[in-house]
């Protein structure tokens, strides 16, 4: 299948009857059969503010999907899939929906086609969502790539130059102190000469880098530190943040197929495994995405995480296709 944004889409009211309405009123207002009639009622029901921004979350999660459900129907995929929990299914025809989600999506879709084929064109490298891959450098380094990544590279006339332009990538380089080693994201650059480190651009923009062996220097704007083992340091559009200690091996557990997340809300531990998944998971329940937890998960079974923290967490798990519905 085709590769969309990691992005995980995360419905957050406590009230989970306005959420549900406001999927059922996305579906009915882009079915072609809504009448005057049912335009009426979704304006007094819109009035309310907690319903207003349901349907308005509701509305990105359903422009989100369109591409995946559109492109599970064509493949054929069953009307719905059985609930793990409850042995029923979802009771839905989600290939009505699909094309109702890909009527809405439309015109989304094509501007963001557009944009995604020409941001990764013009790089050397590039992993769908779900893929890693192992990268040998033209001067001996290697890189792994973690899912959703683009990189550069120039090495014209000695130089050592790499541009990551989105995801995550973990670089052993090989020494050469004539020719310093140069990673540039976001609006720092990373410049090291024989050293082990990985450097993520998140979806907000923000880069941070972790030193897993040796040393690097991490510049943004007027202000550089320099890290060692076990550092990890942040920047944005604000400058560099403050250098913290963390443990490497946990950081680039990713490489190794574990995803290892320590009291983290569950929202995140989420959207962080939807990057390592060829389809969807949607959490339906804003209460149980500010849970703490702890996870140790093995990226080559992550069925069967999701199911045990369903379990565990009073959560229902529902998969139809490529979608993994929590609520």
């Amino acid at each position: 299948m085709s590769h969309y944004p990691s992005d995980t889409f995360r419905l957050g009211a406590a009230n989970r009857d306005s959420e549900e309405e406001a999927l059922g009123w996305v579906v009915r207002l882009t079915s072609g059969d809504a009448s005057e009639d049912d335009a009426h009622e979704f304006a007094l029901w819109n009035a309310d503010v907690e319903n207003a921004e349901a349907y308005d979350r509701a509305r990105r999660l359903w422009l989100g999907l369109g591409p995946i459900l559109e492109e599970q129907e064509a493949a054929g995929w069953p009307n719905a899939a059985p609930d793990p929990a409850s042995g029923r299914g979802v009771g839905l025809h989600f290939p009505r929906m699909a094309r109702y989600a890909a009527m809405a999506a439309s015109l989304a879709l094509v501007a963001t086609a557009s944009v995604q084929y020409f941001r990764v064109w013009q790089y050397d490298q590039v992993t769908g969502q779900s893929v890693r891959s192992d990268v040998h450098l033209a001067d001996g380094s290697e890189v792994t790539m973690g899912p959703g990544t683009a990189l550069g590279t120039d090495f014209a006339h000695g130089g050592r130059h790499v541009s990551l332009a989105r995801g995550e990538a973990y670089f052993d380089v090989k020494h050469d102190p004539a020719h310093p080693f140069v990673v540039s994201a976001g609006n720092g650059v990373v410049r090291v000469l024989g050293t082990a480190f990985s450097v993520r651009k998140q979806d907000d923009g923000r880069v941070v880098v972790t030193v897993s062996r040796g040393r690097v220097q991490v510049t943004s704007g007027a202000r550089s530190e320099t890290l060692v083992r076990d550092r990890q340091i942040s920047f944005g559009a604000e400058g560099l943040g403050s250098m913290r200690a963390v443990d490497s091996t946990l950081a680039m557990a990713w490489m190794r197929g574990r995803l290892i997340m320590e009291n983290k809300p569950l929202g995140e531990v989420l959207e962080e495994l939807d990057r390592y998944e060829s389809g969807k998971i949607v959490l339906l329940n804003g209460e149980a995405a500010q849970r703490r937890i702890n996870a140790v998960i093995d990226l080559q079974r992550t069925d069967s995480w999701l199911t045990a923290l369903a379990s565990s967490q009073g959560l229902r798990l529902t998969q139809v296709g490529p979608l993994k519905i929590l609520r």
